[in-house]
């Protein structure tokens, strides 16, 4: 039973050492989900919770603009229902953010970075060329947000920039938070503090935004509802992770169809086993 389930590891390529290895039988982790109670497994739920219910998978095949998105859903639609590792092959890790075919603008992004780590994305933004006019960074994780902090202030991308200690939802209030001073930090019921949460609505009603970063663990989706005059008003591009819950992967294409509506959507994978599945969403006009 090959329980390693993270974006760094190709998990056929364990499956196929082990079957030449000898055994005849390699229970992967979406399989093993199906047998135990297994917690906390991102996107791998239950065969029920993680397979698209009927049209759901046809609607975002329609609404995707390219071939390559829509390989990358046949394929994430195909490991979901036959737990095969030699499904959902189409990976590139090295252009996240601002994958190839996908027309995101490069120059002065004003970019809201809704979990926002350690400052990672920022840099590597700036690294390949893109350039800032304005940044807001919300980070809630008190680890996280002090490297951010230092590493930003090192950095220096724009001078209008502000970074928030906070959580993004769809109000402002108080929720219990598991930090980790890691990627993984989140909103659980059974976390070790209290982490202050706001919507962008209401604390940059101003800014207008062409660019937003959702990777905030599961919180997108009241994240987005928390915007939606935002995007309503700026029509920025956005880039969605959809792999934290089993439905995200059409959940959130809906929801943001429905705040956002004339955008042309783009699937990209940027990870290995399913992680770093992310919804491209560029305004038509």
């Amino acid at each position: 039973m090959v329980s390693i389930f993270n974006y760094l590891v190709d998990s056929l390529e364990i499956s196929e050492k082990l079957t030449a290895a000898g055994f005849r039988r390699v229970v992967g982790m979406i399989e093993l989900r199906q047998l135990l109670p297994v917690p906390e497994t991102y996107w791998c739920g239950s065969e029920a919770e993680m397979t698209p219910p009927p049209g759901e998978a046809e609607w975002l095949d329609g609404r995707l603009a390219d071939d390559q998105s829509r390989e990358i859903l046949r394929q994430s639609v195909a490991l979901r229902r036959t737990w095969d590792p030699r499904w959902m092959r189409d990976v590139v890790t090295d252009d996240q953010f601002v994958p190839a075919g996908v027309p995101i603008s490069r120059e002065k992004l004003r970019f809201v970075d809704g979990g926002a780590f350690d400052g990672d994305t920022i840099a590597l933004l700036a690294d390949i060329g893109c350039t800032f006019s304005a940044v807001a960074a919300f980070e809630p994780d008190p680890a996280n947000f002090l490297a951010m902090g230092k590493r930003l202030s090192a950095l220096s991308p724009c001078r209008e920039m502000s970074l928030w200690p906070c959580g993004l939802g769809s109000g402002v209030g108080q929720v219990r938070f598991q930090g980790a001073g890691a990627t993984s930090s989140k909103i659980s019921e059974d976390g070790d503090t209290v982490i202050q949460l706001v919507a962008l609505d209401e604390v940059l009603p101003g800014f207008a935004p062409t660019y937003v970063k959702l990777d905030i663990e599961g919180a997108e989706g009241v994240a987005l509802e928390g915007m939606a005059k935002t995007l309503a008003e700026s029509r920025p591009a956005l880039a969605v992770c959809l792999y934290h819950k089993p439905d995200d992967l059409w959940v959130l294409p809906r929801l943001v169809d429905r705040l956002m509506p004339d955008c042309s959507f783009y699937l990209r994978a940027h990870a290995w086993s399913h992680f770093e599945l992310l919804l491209y969403a560029i305004p038509r006009a």
